[in-house]
């Protein structure tokens, strides 16, 4: 990430609307397909440009875009403003699409009734919980959406090593999934005991039984 913001890539290129229209004119003219751009709200808080941005993108012919209501500078700090990202919409014909701290589907409501945006984006809030999306999904469909039990969330997390399995190495997956290890398993029984544990293991067939055991410890 330093290094495209280095070059001014990634949100850095907020600092060059121009530039930033003429990638979208470009992208515009290459492809017939969906195009959309996702961007913040500015580099920092004294360079807030994102209408500006998002006004580029509609000329350009972008089919929509996506905001996340930081600045660059913010980083994952502090709080979104969802504010801004009810501005964007209020100011643009074409959909808006929400992003930053969505972590639950109540945060989906909440930032739905105050933006009246079109969609939202799940990053940070889907690691560890893929769930999120189905939750979110059932509730539009039906006002109601069920929470995974422990033993649903430990399947989950054996499912993933297995995906991960049939594109990357073993020893690989092993040290890679230990991160997602702790985000799914955050807050059930035992959970620093276990952490601790896998991260100690060397083989995938260890991992494994070890997430089997302690799954016969849980309930539900």
């Amino acid at each position: 990430m330093q290094k495209s913001q280095k070059n001014g890539e990634g949100s850095q290129l907020m600092a060059n609307p121009k530039l930033v229209e003429e990638i979208c004119k470009t992208l515009r003219k290459s492809t017939d397909k969906k195009l959309n751009i996702k961007f913040r709200l500015g580099i920092d808080d004294k360079h807030i440009n994102y209408l500006d941005i998002g006004k580029i993108a509609q000329d350009t012919g972008i089919d929509y875009v996506i905001l996340h209501a930081r600045t660059k500078d913010q980083m994952y700090s502090g709080h979104a403003n969802w504010d801004h990202i009810r501005k964007l919409k209020e100011n643009l014909q074409i959909p808006v699409i929400a992003n930053g701290d969505i972590f639950s589907v109540e945060d989906f409501i909440k930032v739905i009734d105050l933006t009246k945006a079109d969609g939202v984006m799940l990053a940070r809030g889907a690691m560890g919980n893929p769930f999120l999306f189905k939750e979110i999904k059932d509730y539009i469909k039906t006002g109601n959406y069920n929470k995974p039990s422990p033993i649903e969330i430990v399947d989950q997390l054996i499912d993933q090593y297995k995906l991960e399995l049939k594109y990357k190495e073993e020893k690989l997956v092993v040290t890679q999934m230990r991160k997602h290890l702790s985000w799914y398993i955050k807050g059930l029984e035992n959970s620093s005991k276990i952490c601790d544990l896998v991260n100690k293991l060397k083989t995938i067939d260890e991992v494994m039984d070890e997430l089997e055991n302690y799954k016969s410890t849980l309930k539900g």
